[in-house]
């Protein structure tokens, strides 16, 4: 087994941490800290760990000695497992190209993914361990990847305050960040080496941002509003005054489980669950609202919505019955197109079920039943048809039998599929996993 350190350094942390609170203002030098190197290290060391990058390597054992933080499984070549071993976070399977484990400090985390500039971002932010009052500051974590899953850079994101989420999506010069900071949206914008540059902007009143790419036009960003639990939205510009936020629904339930897309250059669909139900509202980049649908029914919940070549689609959870996740093809304007297919149900899956199209297919991944919000005890991706049929086997991700998945997200990026998860429990993990759609071998999920 090969393995390679990269070492923390203090100095140029605490350097980079004032430059990205100010920045406009060059990083300190890092000959003026040295005396104090001793207290620095003492403070800092516990909030950013060591990163240790991992070498392929298809005979890895499944966990790296005590003092690493990146676990690595190749996965090509190995037979299915029908059920892993304790504390093995990725599952085996000749389909999934390969899956590497983060270390994270702290209980629980928000984590957030990225495609763009032939590299993959995943950020997290460990929340327990979230400092609160004005003066406090924390921090995200950004890692960006190249497509075999190798870390080639990590830099912090630092907030002033209590930070509880996060979006992140790709832009044409590098990323943007909408980080959630006490009752506040914080706008970053990020280089393709994923360094902070120009201003932040800031959104009073604001919780649980999700952005939604609109390319080459800007950014949809969608929040909650913490003072009368109502969500709104509106895009973000660069240039120009920013148009007023639109009030998309008066009240959510669990608003952090939503699905919005552009359906069309400026166009976009929003769901969440309000008191009817899931309920989709259509809006423009001017801040005009369009129709309204609730076509689903009242006991329904954690919607998502993805674009297929012929059409949007819907997937969500209904509770009134037996418990089902259903799936059905949508209008532009988010009317349900003809039958609501189950996919699965309790007591296998539940819960919020992220999907990506391929061509007229959709993917979903199933996330297994537990009767807890958001946690899941297993992920399962299953390709789905135009008429809503199942047409694969599942393919197992989260492999850890005494371990919850929780705050599952996947994106696809040209043919691979990106999927990351963190585990509720201690110690906690942030996997990261490709599965491609043109590998051949087992079951079909690749097309």
């Amino acid at each position: 087994m090969r393995e390679t350190e990269t070492l923390y350094d203090p100095n140029t942390a605490l350097a980079n941490a004032f430059a990205t609170l100010q920045p406009n203002t060059p990083p300190l030098p890092t000959m003026s800290l040295r005396l104090f190197t001793p207290l620095i290290a003492l403070a800092l060391t516990s909030c950013a760990p060591a990163v240790h990058q991992q070498a392929m390597d298809p005979a890895l054992p499944e966990r790296i000695g005590d003092g690493g933080n990146i676990e690595r499984r190749d996965t090509n070549d190995r037979a299915p497992q029908v059920e892993p071993p304790a504390g093995q976070v990725c599952r085996d399977d000749p389909r999934v190209h390969a899956c590497i484990v983060h270390r994270v400090p702290g209980d629980r985390s928000a984590l957030a993914l990225a495609t763009g500039h032939g590299s993959l971002a995943l950020a997290y932010i460990p929340l327990m361990n979230s400092p609160r009052g004005p003066e406090a500051t924390a921090g995200a974590t950004l890692i960006l990847h190249d497509r075999e899953l190798r870390p080639i850079g990590e830099s912090r994101l630092v907030a002033k305050g209590a930070l509880r989420d996060i979006s992140l999506i790709g832009t044409p010069d590098g990323w943007m960040a909408a980080l959630a900071i006490d009752n506040r949206i914080e706008i970053v914008r990020l280089d393709i080496e994923g360094r902070e540059y120009g201003y932040r902007s800031t959104i009073a009143d604001a919780s649980l941002p999700r952005l939604s790419a609109d390319p080459p036009r800007p950014p949809l960003l969608a929040w909650s509003r913490p003072s009368d639990g109502s969500f709104a939205a509106r895009v973000i510009v660069d240039i120009g005054s920013p148009p007023r936020p639109t009030t998309i629904f008066n009240s959510t339930t669990e608003p952090q489980f939503g699905g919005q897309i552009a359906i069309a250059p400026g166009e976009f669909l929003l769901a969440r669950r309000s008191s009817e139900g899931v309920v989709i509202r259509q809006l423009s980049a001017k801040g005009e609202l369009g129709s309204r649908h609730a076509d689903v029914g009242a006991d329904t919940e954690y919607p998502t919505l993805v674009r297929c070549d012929d059409g949007p689609r819907l997937i969500w959870s209904e509770f009134g019955g037996r418990g089902e996740v259903r799936w059905a093809r949508l209008r532009d304007d988010g009317e349900v197109i003809g039958e609501m297919i189950r996919l699965s149900g309790i007591p296998t899956h539940f819960n919020h079920s992220p999907a990506v199209c391929d061509g007229t297919e959709t993917l979903v991944l199933l996330s297994g039943y537990t009767g807890g919000t958001g946690l899941s005890k297993s992920l399962d991706l299953v390709r789905v048809d135009n008429t809503g049929e199942i047409i694969s086997d599942l393919l197992p991700l989260h492999g850890d039998s005494g371990r919850m998945a929780h705050r599952p997200t996947m994106l696809r990026d040209h043919d691979a599929l990106f999927i990351a998860w963190a585990t509720w429990n201690q110690p906690v993990r942030v996997a990261l996993a490709r599965v491609d759609l043109e590998s051949t071998g087992g079951p079909a999920i690749a097309r």
